[in-house]
């Protein structure tokens, strides 16, 4: 699995992506977060419960 998110993650970073926005209820969205918590101009926003 890790092999495919840096896969996206270059993927991501040739494209010049600037905003990814994901939802998760879970804890498997910490994969994806920490492989591309660093490309270029990151913007991370945290909902809280009930808002």
């Amino acid at each position: 699995m890790t092999s495919q998110i840096l896969a996206l993650r270059e993927y991501l970073a040739a494209e010049q992506v600037t905003c990814v926005v994901m939802e998760a209820t879970g804890d498997y969205w910490k994969w994806f977060y920490y492989l591309l918590e660093d490309l270029p101009g990151p913007r991370w926003f945290w909902s809280t419960p009930g808002t």
